[in-house]
């Protein structure tokens, strides 16, 4: 089977920058539903979007059905925060989706798998009597600091030393101001700033010298 991700913002924008890696929960279902291992799928390691935007899992190594499965996003988009979940799923084709449910439960139930399949839980994804599933994930922006700096200068020259300039800075959204003093040569730098990344990603440069 493969299963078909979509990457967005918050704001419902394709991201196509991500790349993804996709698991095999392996579960003897005659030992109690013990995980005995969780492998990577060969070949389905770090996969980029394809030309339609798209991530396509199991393509170059078909995901068996009624298996647990899980992906995670190994590469976040530029100025991104990444995702840090596995996001279980199974692709259904004898089982329903209440006997996957009960599946994951069992395996749920054997305490010596809880480190094994951190995040599992019965809400798993079930994609029913389908060898082809589709899922959204959506990351938002990271915080992104920058700072401002101003040199005072007198007729083009650097202040006299020991001469000490207050510089104003405003934000014209909140209206607030901050205040920094200048060093003997004349720079003030104020506070670093925080934003998101989406708010500033259009901006040539995140510092900038003001004269």
């Amino acid at each position: 089977g493969v299963l078909t991700l979509s990457k967005q913002n918050v704001s419902g924008n394709t991201l196509t920058d991500a790349k993804f890696s996709l698991y095999h929960v392996i579960i003897d279902e005659n030992q109690d539903y013990l995980v005995t291992a969780v492998k990577p799928v060969d070949g389905e390691q770090n996969i980029p979007a394809g030309s339609n935007g798209k991530y396509a899992l199991g393509e170059n190594e078909q995901m068996l059905l009624d298996q647990l499965y899980y992906y995670v996003e190994s590469e976040a988009p530029e100025g991104y925060v990444k995702d840090e979940t596995n996001h279980y799923f199974m692709l259904l084709n004898q089982k329903d989706a209440k006997e996957a449910t009960e599946y994951v439960e069992r395996v749920l139930a054997n305490n010596a798998n809880a480190e094994k399949v951190p995040g599992l839980d019965a809400q798993t994804n079930f994609f029913t009597g389908q060898k082809y599933g589709s899922d959204v994930v959506i990351n938002r922006p990271a915080e992104v600091e920058y700072t401002l700096q101003a040199q005072k200068t007198i007729d083009g020259q650097t202040p006299p030393a020991g001469e000490s300039f207050v510089f104003e800075l405003k934000d014209e959204e909140t209206g607030k101001t901050v205040e920094a003093n200048s060093d003997q040569n004349g720079l003030v730098q104020f506070a670093p700033i925080t934003k998101n990344y989406e708010e500033i990603k259009d901006e040539p440069d995140k510092t900038k010298v003001y004269t």
